[in-house]
């Protein structure tokens, strides 16, 4: 091309771009953040779906703000991550669930990312990240596991994308 990029199409429609400079794009690639809709707190029971229910972006709408789930689209491997404001005074924990089930081959029924035990009048910021290979269809949500929670709305949010 005359400005020296390397574009991938298909159907008339550029998939992918790699400048002059070697930088890749790929706006269709998957790709969503997910977050509560108010600032409010949002109390989750033990094994409850968290409810983010507004997106910052959906490239594609393989996340669903009804059910709180991202579904893959094609088999890949993913990435995630969340992040949970934890009000004080409160024993807080959340996992992914593959499928509506735990997924951590490594220790069966240990899968919380992040687990705090707030003993004193302190927030906690809970964070976590994880890569997982998923099949086309295969969906995923965050729950809490053990403990019935209270989380600061405005500063919650999950995320996640298709690494390849």
């Amino acid at each position: 091309h005359a400005d020296n990029a390397m574009s991938f199409s298909t159907s008339a429609t550029e998939r992918m771009k790699i400048d002059a400079s070697g930088r890749v794009t790929m706006p269709y690639q998957p790709a969503f953040r997910a977050g509560y809709t108010s600032g409010s707190t949002v109390t989750n029971s033990v094994n409850s779906v968290h409810p983010f229910t507004n997106t910052a972006f959906n490239r594609g709408n393989h996340y669903n703000t009804t059910n709180s789930r991202f579904t893959a689209p094609v088999a890949g491997v993913y990435t995630f991550s969340a992040c949970f404001w934890v009000n004080a005074n409160n024993s807080a924990d959340f996992a992914p669930r593959l499928n509506g089930s735990s997924w951590i081959q490594s220790a069966p029924g240990s899968d919380a990312i992040i687990f705090a035990q707030l003993a004193d009048s302190h927030i906690q910021n809970l964070a976590g990240t994880f890569t997982i290979e998923l099949a086309a269809n295969d969906y995923i949500d965050i729950r809490s596991r053990n403990y019935a929670s209270n989380y600061y709305g405005g500063h919650s949010w999950w995320q996640g994308h298709l690494v390849g």
